[in-house]
C-alpha cells in the first residue's frame, strides 16, 4: 500500500517501545497516538488481562476519552 511505504520497519518500531499484536492504541481526534495512554495499555496491569477485557475496556476509555476531548 502506498500509504505505508515509509513504515517498513513498523514491526521494529513496536518491538522497541513494547508493542505487542492485538495490544490497543488510543488516537486522539486529530489521528495522533496518545504516547501516555497508550503506554499504560501496553505496560502497566491492564497489560496482563484477557484479550476480550482489553478490548471492552478500551471501548469504554475511547467514548470517555472522546467525551473530555470535546469539553
Amino acid at each position: 500500500m502506498p500509504v505505508l511505504a515509509e513504515w517498513e520497519d513498523l514491526a521494529e518500531r513496536e518491538e522497541r517501545v513494547g508493542i505487542h499484536p492485538g495490544d490497543p492504541i488510543l488516537l486522539s481526534p486529530d489521528y495522533r497516538v496518545d504516547q501516555v495512554s497508550s503506554r499504560y495499555l501496553c505496560r502497566s496491569s491492564f497489560a496482563r488481562l484477557a484479550q476480550e477485557t482489553k478490548r471492552n475496556y478500551t471501548d469504554d476509555y475511547c467514548l470517555f476519552f472522546d467525551f473530555l476531548w470535546g469539553v
